[in-house]
């Protein structure tokens, strides 16, 4: 079984500090994958803030 993370792409943490540690964190974690999701339309609990 393979395990990845999926990297927090909207809000405060949507700053590219946050990314560059968030892509490394996988490897460090001994995880297969770093996902970021990519949607064309933006749902409400995401538009809200």
């Amino acid at each position: 079984m393979k395990f990845g993370v999926n990297i927090v792409n909207h809000g405060w943490v949507a700053e590219p500090e946050h990314f560059r540690g968030w892509a490394r964190f996988p490897e460090w974690a001994g995880l297969h994958a770093a996902l970021v999701s990519d949607h064309v339309a933006v749902t409400p609990d995401v538009a809200e803030p």
